[in-house]
């Protein structure tokens, strides 16, 4: 199959990640796989080597007039923005729209998508999507490289927006040495070089599979440690802070980091290559898309 993903920027985030992993996968299976990156963005030199990675294998950035790429030509176009309907709306080609949250009113489909796919159990009930997905990491891209310590010394926090005061204020109070990142050209190495991540959605996940003890706290709230017992559970919320929806204070996430359990790296890593894979997600896409590309067929050929 050949097969088009569309997003809407090429900076640091967990959907490109995402789609740097799926694209890799299905390109693996024997797709041809071609990836566009809105033509108005701004570019980010980070993704420099990113993009190279994928154009490795044979992923390509399409910056052409939008009307002269050829959208008929593929088998199936994958989105993650509703804006980006807007380009192909009169192509007949099935069209996946794939919801990765619901913070913004331009990631909640809203066009006659022929299929719409949920991260997590938490989308998928809210906007009664027809699929989930979940999140899939490049365990052989992301594993662990280094031990951790017994007792925590250094934490990394994964997010594009600003560090919050309290947190950098618990880990002073810790001692544990506070490295946050926005932009960064080697995600495994970097986790690779801390005890333990903070972030949330994605971040987790490739923490979990980098062997390190993973803590969930975002703007939505503080669900804390993963562990084998509330992982399952966390992932239907996509590992972001809804399940508990915690607020804490200095002394509360003070109390919380606390907990570290250097034990919990290796476990992590477990559950990561139990539920985790890329593979198996990037088969579950596969799967779909021929579903929906023989549906669509079949609808055309009634008509």
């Amino acid at each position: 199959m050949k097969i088009l993903i569309v997003i809407g920027h090429n900076l640091f985030s967990g959907v490109n990640t995402m789609v740097k992993a799926l694209a890799k996968e299905l390109i693996l299976f024997g797709n041809v796989v071609d990836v566009q990156i809105h033509p108005h963005s701004k570019y980010s030199s980070y993704v420099e080597g990113y993009t190279n990675y994928m154009e490795d294998l044979r992923v390509s950035h399409l910056y052409e007039p939008l009307d002269i790429i050829g959208y008929e030509n593929y088998d199936a176009i994958i989105l993650n923005a509703n804006y980006q309907f807007d380009w192909i709306s009169k192509v007949d080609v099935p069209k996946i729209f794939v919801c990765h949250g619901l913070e913004e009113k331009e990631t909640i489909p809203n066009n006659p998508f022929d299929c719409v796919v949920a991260v997590s159990d938490r989308i998928y009930e809210d906007i009664k999507a027809d699929e989930i997905i979940y999140n899939g990491i490049d365990l052989k891209e992301y594993y662990p490289l280094k031990n951790i310590n017994y007792e925590a010394q250094s934490a990394g926090y994964v997010y594009r927006g600003e560090l919050p005061n309290k947190l950098r204020e618990a880990a002073d109070v810790l001692g544990i040495r506070l490295h946050h990142i926005r932009q960064y050209p080697d995600v495994p190495d970097f986790m690779n070089q801390v005890d333990f991540i903070i972030g949330y959605g994605r971040v987790i996940y490739e923490a979990m599979a980098c062997g390190r003890p993973a803590f969930v706290y975002g703007e939505h709230g503080c669900d804390g440690w993963i562990n084998d017992h509330n992982f399952l559970e966390l992932r239907r919320g996509n590992c972001s802070g809804y399940y508990t929806e915690c607020q804490y204070d200095v002394d509360g996430l003070v109390d919380q980091l606390k907990k570290y359990d250097f034990r919990q790296g290796k476990r992590n890593r477990i559950l990561a290559e139990k539920h985790l894979s890329s593979t198996v997600m990037a088969k579950r896409y596969e799967e779909l898309i021929r579903r929906v590309i023989d549906d669509k067929r079949q609808n055309s050929s009634k008509v």
